[in-house]
């Protein structure tokens, strides 16, 4: 690749949004993160939020991907509408697109 192509890609890449670009789960994400696509899984089941979410969420009432989840339920679990929820609430979206790769909803 001539320099004059990488400068033109990397030129592309710094005018996208964050949000173009695909978060992923932290490896060093917090180990009950793995629990966070099962409260997705179960909500789209039953329609229901878990106790067990609503438990964390008290336990952790900080904890930006939960935050981003409640977000994404009390939008009725459209993910558009959830993000600009979060975003209203003062979270950031890159937060809610790290939380969204965390649930297995990227």
């Amino acid at each position: 690749m001539s320099l004059k192509h990488a400068l033109a890609a990397l030129l592309v890449c710094m005018a996208l949004p964050t949000s173009a670009l695909a978060a992923s789960c932290p490896a060093n994400a917090p180990e009950g993160y793995k629990w966070l696509s099962g409260y997705v899984d179960e909500y789209r089941k039953t329609g229901a939020v878990s106790s067990w979410f609503s438990e964390s969420l008290k336990s952790h009432p900080e904890d930006y991907a939960l935050l981003a989840l409640k977000a994404f339920f009390d939008a009725g679990g459209d993910k558009a509408k959830a993000r600009a929820l979060y975003e209203q609430r003062g979270g950031s979206g890159d937060r809610f697109d790290i939380a969204m790769a965390c649930a297995k909803q990227d």
